[in-house]
């Protein structure tokens, strides 16, 4: 399995950003990596990063299909 790029840290931190209106966001270094400052060019962008991070924090394919009970006395 490869390894990820996006950390926990990393989604709270541009889920914060964007709950702010904030462009802007100083992500933490990790891994021995340097400390990155990133902007933005809209909130629109930022959504679309976070439904990315997500996937990739929580290990999910990006499509989730939920399940229903039908029917009498179930």
């Amino acid at each position: 399995m490869a390894e990820t790029f996006w950390t926990q840290a990393h989604l709270d931190q541009l889920r914060e950003a964007a709950a702010r209106g904030v462009l802007t966001v100083r992500y933490a270094a990790g891994g021995g990596g340097p400390e990155r400052l990133v902007t933005y060019q809209s909130l629109a962008e930022m959504r679309a990063l976070l439904a990315e991070m997500r996937r990739e924090v929580n290990g999910s394919p990006g499509c989730r299909l939920a399940s229903t009970r039908k029917g009498l006395g179930a």
